[in-house]
């Protein structure tokens, strides 16, 4: 089966589900420590809790070794939507440093964030904007989607259990509610079992449209990209619901930096 046939079929058994999930028990979590992320494969599967839920799939994210020694990463690949097509560049440091690029017919699109500030320099412009908290979140929750760091749960101020779904095959996922300081939350479909996202809620304002609006996010398959002490784990290939249309996220390209040129990771003047 294609991943897109499966893509079809989780859609037309899922959609909406995590809108829907009802709430069962509202777990306040403070940020997660190194320690408790290496120990989430460990975590009791009897009763799993929001915490215990997102360190196991921050563990699923890689090896611990290769994250502890990655300096950068950079993924390339694309977007595509309504026969448009984004060639995507992102760069991402181990300080959580962001460089993420979009080019379409000759316009170039750039989020860049210090860890502390965002700022866009949009389609059609020259310079860099600066963001406020709320749309910097919105864009470093779209930047976790594609290539998260384990490190980025310590972001949100609240992280609670809000449901439980199925997958077509029957496997129970969890439903865990991120919420950051300011702006929207974020929702995640885990598998309890191997810990890995199956699917996400994506919400966002639109400069133009306003919002905020829902996106159904199929996370559907992985990439690995190796390193000394293992591998981290990226995304490969997801679909994007927005009801009118579907994104298609593919990379095609993953490579583990040594070093990265400080020139495209720093604050705009």
């Amino acid at each position: 089966m294609t991943a897109r046939s499966v893509f079809v079929l989780m859609r037309a058994a899922q959609r909406g589900a995590l809108r829907a999930a009802l709430p069962v028990v509202l777990l306040a979590a403070p940020p997660l420590a190194a320690q408790e992320l290496a120990q989430g494969a460990s975590a009791t599967r009897d009763a799993p809790t929001a915490e215990s839920l997102l360190a196991r799939w921050a563990a699923s994210r890689g090896d611990r070794a290769a994250w502890d020694a990655l300096v950068a990463f950079e993924v390339r690949g694309t977007l595509s939507a309504n026969g448009r097509e984004n060639d995507v560049r992102l760069l991402r440091d181990r300080a959580g440093r962001v460089r993420y690029e979009r080019r379409y017919r000759g316009m170039l699109r750039v989020f860049l964030d210090d860890g502390e500030r965002g700022w866009l320099r949009d389609w059609q412009s020259e310079s860099f904007a600066p963001l406020d908290a709320a749309a910097r979140e919105q864009h470093l929750q779209d930047v976790d989607l594609l290539a998260p760091l384990p490190e980025s749960l310590r972001r949100y101020r609240e992280i609670e259990q809000i449901g439980t779904e199925q997958d077509p095959s029957g496997r129970g996922l969890v439903v865990i509610r991120l919420t950051p300081p300011e702006g929207l939350p974020l929702d995640l479909a885990i598998d309890a079992d191997t810990g890995r996202a199956e699917r996400a809620l994506y919400r966002y304002v639109d400069p133009e449209d306003g919002g905020p609006f829902e996106m159904d996010v199929f996370l559907l398959e992985d990439l690995e990209a190796e390193g000394d002490g293992g591998s981290i784990v990226l995304s490969r290939y997801q679909e994007r619901d927005q009801g009118t249309s579907v994104t298609v996220w593919t990379a095609e390209h993953a490579e583990l930096l040594d070093r990265v040129d400080e020139s495209e990771l720093r604050p705009p003047p």
